[in-house]
């Protein structure tokens, strides 16, 4: 019983690649035989003068069949576009809302949409969303992005708190959105979240930037109170902090090769403003 449990490998005598059997039977028989692999089988039984068709040819009729039957077929090209891609798909404009009214008139599809709408909110929240304990992408957001030497800010009001407190008071500082520093809380409807500030000074303070009238949202609330109580585990403090933009100053660091913008239209602004400034 155990030798039908191995596998025996034997060298295929045309091409040399390895054959595998399953049972000793077969080996052996294969060995007796001198068999080839299943590839060089068939390749020898469809070559040359052992091909059905060899020596042959398509007569005029045949080829007017093979002509006819190909009439209205679009042969299939890798480097073009599916006929069915773009403005030629069923679906292109058109939305699940869209098939549902068709179905079972706007008033029941309304109700059936936002119901999928629920699921859907309620399966990709909380710990079921795959961004739940990773720190935001670097293009989300609506503020200027860019990398100051090295350091990537998601807004001017970020990269305005290093320059003017932390460089300019020579501060001991690390990114907070390090693993270490991500806190878990639960948002103003229960749902399970995680938050990242922006600094940590000296090893003792959690530091958040944000607009003052943004602080005092429900979101930004549960955020604070989450970290207020992280903080005081750890013997550290927690500030929030609304910096002010120096923008002559964001300029003069641009042109000092010191701000790589993350997009262009970033670039255009700053260069706009240095030409009203003139």
């Amino acid at each position: 019983m155990k030798e039908k449990n191995k596998k025996y490998k034997k060298n295929c005598p045309t091409c040399g690649d390895d054959q595998l059997y399953a049972n000793i039977y077969s080996f052996k028989t294969a060995v007796k035989l001198n068999k080839q692999c299943i590839r060089c089988c068939q390749i020898g039984k469809q070559c040359g003068e052992k091909n059905g068709f060899f020596g042959k040819k398509h007569s005029n009729e045949s080829r007017k069949k093979m002509s006819n039957k190909l009439q209205g077929h679009t042969p299939w090209n890798k480097n073009k576009k599916s006929h069915q891609c773009g403005d030629n798909n069923a679906m292109t404009g058109k939305s699940v809302l869209y098939f549902l009214i068709k179905k079972h008139g706007e008033e029941k599809a309304n109700e059936m949409w936002n119901d999928i709408q629920k699921k859907r909110s309620i399966s990709q929240s909380g710990k079921n969303n795959p961004m739940y304990g990773k720190p935001a992408p670097q293009k989300s957001g609506n503020g200027w992005k860019g990398w100051y030497k090295g350091w990537f800010f998601r807004s001017l009001r970020e990269l305005s708190y290093r320059l003017n407190i932390i460089e300019k008071y020579n501060i001991d500082w690390e990114n907070a959105e390090k693993s270490k520093f991500r806190i878990q809380y639960k948002d103003q409807n229960s749902t399970d979240r995680t938050y990242s500030a922006d600094f940590v000074l000296n090893g003792k303070y959690l530091v958040e930037i944000k607009p003052k009238k943004l602080m005092n949202s429900p979101k930004n609330q549960a955020k604070k109170e989450a970290a207020i109580k992280w903080c005081e585990q750890r013997g550290m403090k927690y500030k929030i902090s609304d910096c002010h933009i120096n923008k002559n100053q964001i300029l003069s660091e641009y042109e000092k090769g010191n701000i790589k913008w993350q997009n262009e239209k970033y670039k255009k602004r700053i260069l706009e403003y240095k030409n009203q400034a003139v």
